[in-house]
């Protein structure tokens, strides 16, 4: 047995050896298969709750879980194959724009720059200082084991295509080996099964159905007795970061939101900007934050707080205070521009963001994250 590269305590460990069991208990719920069922998303959550990680699952970046403010963690669940096997790690369908003229290495190159764009947007995002693939893996013995290995960015001046067919190209980059599907414009990577921390064998219940109707018989409607308790959930909204028409589809404007500091007329700092608030966003959603130049704290996804408010004629933007505050953050901190770059939507798709999903606390405070609008839509 190995160590976990996280520093996660006996007690952590213990609980999440306890929820991992009782999902995937309830196995012959979905299969008849001798290895363990439990779908991806039961282990993001129960990775999160028994090592106190923040879930993120849901938004658009390379982790699923921040753990102890400085990690971020990719979780993967697949089956255990003898040897190891390739699992899916990306997908760059809304990108296919940026590389459809390209082929052979020039191509694969392209992948994998978008590939570290996206784990580095991560990194800076957060203010992370790692990040790790955490893997469940279901056993045909019945059991789960579970290991970790560092998420390397892919080293783009080593790239060696060692197969080339119709429908993917197979290459390396000295440290892992990668496999690009053109149809699907997804990249996978070969995971080799590293000693595990942990390996349990899972108590797959024979009925699982009669389990939980027994269970179900013991709880008493109304009491709360049995029953979880709601997962505090607040009013969210999604704002873009771009501009949209028939003519010229999804745009930054040059001279105005992300670009403001390169509008026309007064000298400005360069990093002035704002977050378009489009009209029918703001006519649906007339109480979602303060009345104009009314001032609110935003928490950003690092953890930093800036102060915003809804300004200019009709509420049209939200800004900071100062405003180069919001500039800072999203310009250099999160997009790394440098300083008299105009910003354009293709930016934005190669990291798969284009919007900002807003959510508001109980105490009248704010949080945001980025998130791919089109997805969300989907």
């Amino acid at each position: 047995m190995s160590k976990a590269l996280l520093n996660y305590s006996d007690e952590q460990i213990e609980e999440y050896k306890k929820e991992l069991d009782i999902v995937a208990s309830l196995s012959n719920l979905f299969s008849d298969n001798s290895a363990p069922m439990i779908y991806y998303r039961a282990t993001e959550n129960i990775y999160c709750r028994a090592f106190k990680a923040l879930n993120v699952s849901r938004s658009d970046c390379t982790a699923d879980a921040i753990f102890d403010f400085k990690t971020g963690v990719g979780i993967k669940t697949f089956l255990d194959k003898k040897g190891g096997s390739y699992q899916k790690i990306a997908e760059f369908n809304r990108q296919a724009p940026l590389y459809r003229a390209l082929t052979g290495e020039d191509l694969i190159r392209k992948i994998a720059q978008l590939r570290n764009d996206r784990i580095d947007f991560t990194v800076r995002n957060y203010g992370l200082k790692a990040m790790i693939y955490h893997c469940i893996l279901r056993n045909d013995d019945g059991s789960i084991s579970v290991y970790e290995e560092p998420m390397h960015r892919i080293d783009i001046g080593n790239i060696k295509i060692q197969s080339l067919e119709s429908n993917k190209c197979t290459f390396t980059d000295g440290i892992e080996e990668y496999e690009f599907y053109f149809s699907k414009s997804t990249l996978f990577k070969y995971f080799n099964l590293h000693e595990p921390f942990l390996v349990f064998k899972v108590n797959i219940l024979p009925d699982p159905m009669d389990a939980l109707v027994k269970l179900a018989q013991t709880m008493t409607p109304g009491s709360g007795v049995g029953y979880a308790i709601p997962k505090e959930t607040f009013p969210s909204l999604i704002i873009p970061l771009y501009s949209e028409n028939k003519t010229r589809g999804r745009f930054v404007a040059e001279r105005s939101g992300l670009n403001q500091w390169n509008a026309n007329g007064r000298p400005r700092n360069q990093d002035e900007v704002y977050i378009p608030f489009p009209k029918h966003i703001r006519q649906t959603n007339e109480d979602f934050f303060p009345a104009r130049y009314v001032s609110w704290d935003l928490k950003l996804p690092n953890n930093e707080v800036i102060s915003m408010a809804v300004c200019q004629s009709d509420g049209k933007a939200l800004m900071s205070n100062p405003n180069k505050a919001l500039g800072k953050w999203l310009l250099r901190s999160v997009l790394k521009l440098n300083y008299g770059y105009v910003v354009t939507y293709d930016d934005l798709l190669a990291l798969g963001i284009d919007s900002l999903i807003f959510r508001k606390h109980p105490d009248g405070t704010y949080d945001c994250d980025f998130i791919d609008n089109s997805v969300f839509e989907e």
